[in-house]
């Protein structure tokens, strides 16, 4: 009996010292951390200061006149393209320092990238959003990653919820949404279409670096987006959108669906839940892909409208003649294409690489933009044909971070010119 309950006292101190050295390191690991991230962010400020004095003046691209669009529907990339503009604004700076001190050091060393690269890397980020939200009220676009796992239990087991389970399995699913881009292998594996793959995509976006397509949980971009429009921070995600509301701007947003095979009933159901639960508008569903956002109009309340996304002009009429565009949608596609003159013979398209590999002169190339006649309304016109036929909608989106001003300039104008062709 004494020899047990002298090896159990053993045990006890042994387990106590651990323990106790255990608290010790934590203790030691956190002081150090702590240290660490103020030396970085030390470190991080004085690389922001001298990468933007060694910034040419000519790379901020303030000084470039460009026509003004007629009509926005919607920020693309939620304001990314400002990031260039804000870098040299002092009180963004401290405001990127104090809110987003992970990104700012990530930021600091990759200031003397092109500003092509810095628009990519803003793509969804809070602190661009509030600062154009402040000046327009737009409707501010989220690339949207959905948790798969928990959307699989729900289409499963949906129909057999009580509503109070239903209310709060929903709401697990919105505060779990990632707001992020993810990278070109991340996409590329999501449309595969396979559920282990898209649940290691949705664990990847979000965890990895901004710079390679990660982001945050709707609850993060929310709060803050609240702070940074110097609003109170209280309520978490719910107190952050009540707060931005009673600020006069209540926040509206239009997804870029990212997850694929996504029951439209499914989304119904998550964006009503939202609209009865929080100060949040969707304004409209996107999706490169017609028959994952067609009809979602007609099961939410306020409408919720679908939009369709396409590369280019011929993507829209390829959909049209595979009969994937229901009559009345309204579609985006990217502006690049009015100027793309595809080079449509072996001969043509050789020295089309050749020149852009070897002998690539952007004054030459500026000097040869033009607007194809397939997206203008003169006779013959494809485009006009295909609005006619299908009753389309037609918007524009352009990929800021690859598009010069010449090109830019001659696609707004075109656009303003033509609102009967391109009314969004």
């Amino acid at each position: 009996y004494v020899r047990e309950s002298r090896r159990v006292w053993l045990h006890k101190a042994e387990a106590d010292s651990v323990k106790s050295a255990h608290l010790r390191f934590t203790a030691f690991r956190s002081a150090v951390r702590t240290r660490f991230k103020s030396y970085s962010l030390a470190r991080a400020s004085l690389r922001y200061t001298r990468s933007l004095r060694r910034r040419a003046l000519s790379s901020t691209p303030s000084s470039v006149p460009v026509p003004q669009p007629a009509r926005v529907p919607y920020s693309h990339g939620g304001y990314s393209a400002l990031l260039p503009y804000l870098l040299h604004d002092a009180e963004f700076e401290s405001s990127l320092k104090a809110l987003e001190p992970s990104f700012y050091v990530e930021l600091s060393t990759r200031l003397k990238k092109p500003p092509n690269y810095l628009i990519k890397w803003a793509e969804n980020d809070p602190l661009c959003a509030a600062y154009g939200h402040a000046q327009e009220f737009n409707v501010v676009e989220w690339d949207v990653f959905l948790p798969p796992g928990m959307v699989a239990s729900f289409v499963r087991g949906g129909g057999e919820m009580t509503e109070g389970e239903r209310e709060r399995a929903l709401d697990g699913i919105f505060r779990g949404m990632i707001i992020a881009h993810g990278s070109t292998p991340q996409l590329f594996f999501e449309q595969l279409g396979v559920t282990a793959l898209s649940r290691f995509v949705f664990h990847r976006v979000s965890r990895c670096r901004r710079s390679l397509g990660g982001g945050m949980t709707v609850e993060e971009w929310c709060v803050l987006f609240s702070r940074a429009l110097g609003l109170k921070e209280e309520g978490g995600l719910k107190g952050a959108l009540e707060r931005v509301e009673e600020a006069g701007a209540r926040l509206r947003v239009m997804w870029d669906i990212k997850s694929r095979r996504v029951p439209v009933s499914f989304l119904s159901s998550l964006i009503n839940h939202i609209h009865s639960n929080y100060a949040l508008t969707v304004t409209a569903v996107g999706s490169f892909h017609p028959s994952e956002v067609h009809g979602i109009n007609a099961t939410t309340s306020p409408p919720v409208r679908p939009v369709i996304f396409a590369h280019s002009l011929g993507d829209v009429q390829a959909m049209a003649h595979a009969g994937e565009l229901p009559r009345g949608s309204t579609v985006f596609f990217n502006g690049g294409s009015f100027l793309w003159d595809f080079p449509n013979s072996p001969r043509k398209a050789r020295r089309y690489a050749y020149e852009r590999l070897t002998v690539f002169d952007s004054d030459k190339l500026e000097s040869m933009y033009a607007i194809q006649s397939y997206a203008t309304s003169a006779p013959g016109s494809t485009i006009s044909g295909y609005i006619a036929a299908l009753n389309l909608s037609l918007g524009v989106y352009v990929q800021e971070f690859a598009i010069d001003s010449a090109a830019l300039s001659l696609i707004t104008t075109h656009i303003n010119d033509n609102p009967d062709l391109y009314p969004e």
